[in-house]
């Protein structure tokens, strides 16, 4: 190799490194945002309790002996408690969607960041850059359920995370019907709060299921096709041997 191409290299590699660390800064951001999930659930209950708390006062006021079964609210009343539970709902499928626009954006870093790592190694000839190309891609694995005899936990908060959903959104719709007696109204709130329930939690398991692969192997062609480099195969085969050895 003439000293003009290895300058080229050198220079190549230089921005390949630059892109890299800003990838990673991104990354990190969104990590940061991601983990915050818990901090806007515990703002999102504390609100919840506050204003279950409301409507519990509001009903109380036209009956003594609060019964579920015999709940009587006068027209004013519902229209507020009906606004407080339509609050609840979509301010909770707001928290949800949040969260998945930071958990998109950690993923599509995260699988560049994976990418560069390889390209990276491919010009150094050594395995140096190997945490988000070796590493945090088997852990992270959507079909990683158990490491060492350790449940994913990544799987474990999402299941938790979607049942949470459901109980909330269950528990919110049942108190809509006790206060409100309409039919029709009834109908086009459970109708619309379940097709876009079904949307975001259909769309939220595919996402973290199938774009991974798909962000990776995006990557994969467009820098192979800018940098004329062969990675498809080396990514490949030295998948297997890190899954061989992760198990």
């Amino acid at each position: 190799m003439d000293e003009q191409t290895l300058e080229k290299n050198d220079v190549l590699q230089e921005l390949l490194k630059s892109e890299y660390d800003l990838a990673k800064h991104e990354c990190e951001y969104y990590t940061q945002e991601f983990n915050k999930q818990d901090t806007v659930y515990g703002v999102y209950f504390a609100v919840f309790s506050v204003v279950i708390g409301a409507i519990y006062k509001i009903a109380e006021t036209n009956n003594d002996q609060l019964e579920l079964t015999n709940l009587a609210v006068i027209l004013n009343q519902k229209i507020i408690i009906g606004g407080m539970i339509l609050f609840l709902a979509f301010a909770y499928i707001y928290v949800f969607l949040v969260i998945m626009g930071n958990s998109y954006y950690l993923i599509l870093y995260s699988e560049k960041i994976m990418v560069l790592e390889r390209i990276l190694n491919h010009y150094l000839d050594k395995k140096i850059f190997v945490w988000e190309s070796c590493v945090m891609e088997q852990i992270q694995s959507f079909q990683n359920k158990r490491t060492a005899g350790y449940f994913n936990i990544n799987l474990l908060k999402g299941a938790a995370a979607v049942l949470l959903y459901i109980i909330v959104e269950v528990l919110l719709g049942i108190l809509r019907g006790l206060t409100f007696d309409n039919f029709i109204v009834a109908l086009v709130y459970y109708v619309t709060l379940f097709v876009l329930s079904a949307l975001i939690l259909v769309n939220w398991l595919i996402m973290w299921k199938n774009l991974p692969e798909y962000y990776k192997n995006s990557f994969i062609a467009i820098y192979e096709e800018k940098l004329q480099i062969n990675l498809k195969d080396e990514y490949d085969i030295s998948n297997t041997q890190e899954s061989a050895g992760l198990e």
